[in-house]
């Protein structure tokens, strides 16, 4: 696994459309592994391909890889999961949470979506999966007028 650079707003790159995947061969793989260990490192808990300069629709993911008290920090990438050339669909309700980008650093809103989603993806070794989940779709959506503001 290697690290990867984070792009930063305004990179005119993070404004390329991405590609589908496609096969998810080893190359994919270690692509698959670079983002999780960039992210990782980064303290995050999604990044998308494109974030890394690769205009491919994956996406790593790990929600709930911060430490608790209750867990501590042995379950990192336990959770780990990877939207490969992803099919969302957002469900009913609402929910509301501050969101934050790798890409856009210190800045966060207030953002409030689809209580629930659900989705079909390529994971890395098998042909197609699909799961529910209340927090992915959510992180996926942009800010409504695609402007972050400061918390302060």
């Amino acid at each position: 696994m290697a690290l990867r650079e984070i792009l930063i707003w305004p990179d005119p790159r993070l404004k390329q459309k991405a590609k589908p995947v496609g096969d998810v061969d080893a190359k994919i793989r270690k692509l698959c592994d670079d983002m999780a260990e960039s992210m990782y490192e980064a303290n995050g808990v999604g990044l998308a391909a494109p974030q890394v300069g690769v205009h491919l629709n994956l996406i790593a993911m790990d929600v709930d890889q911060r430490p608790s008290p209750k867990r501590g920090t042995e379950e990192k990438g336990r959770r780990l999961f990877w939207l490969i050339d992803p099919v969302l669909k957002l469900g009913e309700g609402e929910f509301t949470y501050t969101e934050g980008c790798l890409s856009v650093p210190d800045e966060y809103e207030e953002i409030t979506g689809s209580g629930t989603s659900w989705w079909s993806t390529r994971p890395r070794r098998q042909a197609e999966a699909e799961g529910s989940d209340q927090h992915a779709a959510l992180r996926l959506r942009p800010a409504r007028d695609g402007k972050k503001k400061k918390n302060k």
